[in-house]
């Protein structure tokens, strides 16, 4: 009461604190007597006279002892954990009421320079008490909580700065309905993979988690209606899927195509996703990257490709069953021939010629080549890169495993 009371006298102010807006996804340095971080505090590098004027009800700490009201009232509904410092969670900060009543205050009640301001007091008793009652909000989270709740599940964590970003589960069948929920209460939340176990229900359960950028399954049990919830994760940028379950056909990957930023796509060892699923894939024309290999996807399929025009990047491998048709072929070569935007190619587990490879040539951009397991000899490797002089070409021989799989699908046509 005596401080809200009395005028404000100078007083050195050198302090500063970081102010991180978890929604917003970066971070504001507020100097309270320097650079002026946010355009409102003073631009002088020491304390300066500042009258007989009242605070607002917002307790003149130090470290915002010259931060004006209105600055803090600019902060959107949505940014409530501005006052987290670096590496700590804090659940004792409950400023989207209150602060919105300060700026209200601050806006009807003027202070005088004659006699103490009656408010003064009457406001910070109020948001005090708007303080203690406003609920807290869930992204004021326990990160490390939770980490330690779902570590004990099998979960393999990743921390930025003291936040949750990463998570990894090899096996999820022990996961119930209360552990997604806990993983809907991470905001800073970027990158997820699940194993096994990973249903219709497990995905229904985590909701939309906004800040997600990277999404990978390995043997999913995720059916193709369901799967068209992928598209609820906004800020996606890659998603990944291996070895999902037989009631995934890749039909509900069309639903992506509104993903803004989604540049990535993987899928890999399911005989079910097959040419139908590769016509889904040609719909999310923003893609820069596929990859697919272990499929049941045949050069019918490789042909919708077409219609990605900013793919730079294709990763192209044998179909699962090693029976015919095959997916890649000198054929399929000369399809590939066609895609001018690509920078770099790989194709897997095939027998090819330097003379089909040549057509590549044809592709302006075309910087690397990588022949992963692509039963040729030498000599018609020397030859393809005279053919190629502008291309980095990389040659793998394949296992003897998988030279007697090529063998026996290509002898077999």
């Amino acid at each position: 009461v005596d401080y809200f009371s009395k005028p404000r006298t100078v007083r050195p102010v050198y302090w500063e604190k970081w102010f991180y807006f978890q929604n917003r996804g970066h971070a504001e340095r507020s100097s309270v007597a320097g650079g002026g971080g946010d355009g409102t505090e003073s631009k002088h590098p020491v304390a300066a006279p500042q009258g007989a004027w009242r605070p607002s009800c917002i307790s003149r700490a130090p470290s915002t002892a010259r931060r004006p009201t209105f600055a803090l009232a600019a902060l959107a509904p949505d940014d409530l954990d501005f006052v987290k410092q670096p590496g700590k969670q804090r659940k004792d900060h409950r400023p989207d009421i209150a602060v919105m009543t300060v700026a209200f205050f601050d806006k009807h009640l003027k202070p005088t320079n004659k006699k103490p301001c009656p408010h003064a007091m009457h406001r910070h008793i109020l948001c005090s008490l708007l303080f203690a009652l406003a609920p807290v909000p869930s992204g004021f989270a326990d990160d490390a909580g939770i980490a330690a709740a779902l570590k004990s599940k099998g979960a393999e964590v990743t921390e930025t700065k003291g936040a949750l970003t990463g998570l990894s589960f090899r096996d999820c069948s022990a996961l119930t309905a209360d552990d997604y929920q806990k993983i809907r209460q991470l905001p800073q939340l970027k990158t997820v993979m699940f194993g096994r176990g990973f249903n219709d229900a497990a995905l229904k359960s985590l909701g939309a988690l906004p800040e997600l950028e990277n999404f990978s399954t390995n043997g999913m049990d995720v059916s193709d209606e369901a799967a068209r919830s992928f598209a609820a994760f906004r800020k996606l940028k890659s998603i990944a899927h291996f070895h999902p379950g037989k009631t995934f056909t890749g039909r509900s990957l069309a639903a992506l195509a509104d993903l803004p930023s989604l540049e990535r796509l993987t899928v890999a060892g399911s005989l079910e996703f097959g040419d139908a699923g590769m016509d889904a894939v040609s719909a999310i024309t923003q893609l820069k990257e596929f990859r697919t290999w272990h499929t049941g996807v045949t050069m019918d399929g490789v042909k919708k490709l077409r219609a990605l025009k900013n793919l730079t990047s294709l990763t192209l491998g044998q179909r699962l069953s090693y029976t015919p048709p095959a997916t890649v072929s000198d054929a399929t070569v000369a399809v590939l021939a066609e895609f001018s935007s690509l920078e770099a190619l790989s194709v897997q587990e095939a027998r090819l010629t330097s003379s089909a490879l040549g057509a590549l040539k044809r592709l302006p951009h075309l910087k690397r080549l990588t022949l992963d397991g692509i039963e040729m000899v030498p000599p018609e490797i020397a030859a393809l890169k005279l053919l190629l002089p502008k291309t980095d070409v990389r040659w793998t021989p394949p296992s003897e495993a998988n030279l007697k799989r090529i063998r026996s699908l290509f002898d077999a046509r």
